[in-house]
């Protein structure tokens, strides 16, 4: 836990007795942008953005060819197949509807 007033991390609960157990754990994925990683990922995403360009400019350079506007050549989307199927009766759920109920008696007379 961090210490606000102290600006440092605290063991929680401090002491030989721990009786904190952790169920989860995530490490994250920040890397320093100096590490080794940081910059084969920055190669990577610049080589993806080479590509993406060269592509663009091969479908300008085709569109120019055969006399169509540059600026509507773009690549055609990846559209993904949806993975769920929506019309299964098991995939939708059911809301109930309120029923008004109430009891009436009568007062003794």
């Amino acid at each position: 836990v961090f210490h606000w007033r102290e600006f440092t991390y605290k063991k929680v609960p401090p002491g030989p007795s721990d009786h904190v157990k952790m169920h989860f754990e995530l490490d994250g994925s920040i890397c320093h942008i100096e590490s080794g990683e940081a910059k084969r990922q920055q190669a990577e995403a610049d080589a993806k953005r080479e590509a993406r360009e060269e592509r663009q400019r091969a479908l300008v350079a085709k569109a120019l060819e055969t006399g169509e506007d540059p600026s509507a050549a773009t690549e055609p989307s990846k559209m993904g197949k949806n993975q769920f199927n929506y019309s299964d009766r098991a995939a939708q759920t059911f809301n109930q509807t309120r029923k008004e109920r109430c009891v009436s008696t009568v007062p003794p007379e």
